[in-house]
């Protein structure tokens, strides 16, 4: 069975969370997260991202600006 990098697995995060890797990838990021506390904290870092856009009211600025404006925010915080 293959694996991935942690590198790549990394700029599979965000198709990760959409649910949009084919099974075999999907396995492979999902076994890589299991073992992988680095990329974990990715992963989680970035559906913190996302939870937030998606539940934020959307005005004129771009979808960057506010990706920025989350990531900020959550490293701000501290950690558990």
């Amino acid at each position: 069975m293959a694996t991935f990098s942690c590198m790549e697995v990394q700029e599979m995060v965000t198709d990760y969370l959409h649910k949009e890797l084919d099974g075999e990838k999907r396995n492979l990021v999902k076994e890589h997260l299991g073992g992988c506390g680095d990329c974990l904290s990715h992963y989680s870092t970035e559906a913190q991202i996302s939870t937030l856009i998606i539940s934020s009211s959307w005005n004129q600025e771009s979808t960057q600006e506010i990706v920025n404006r989350v990531r900020l925010r959550i490293e701000s915080e501290p950690e558990n």
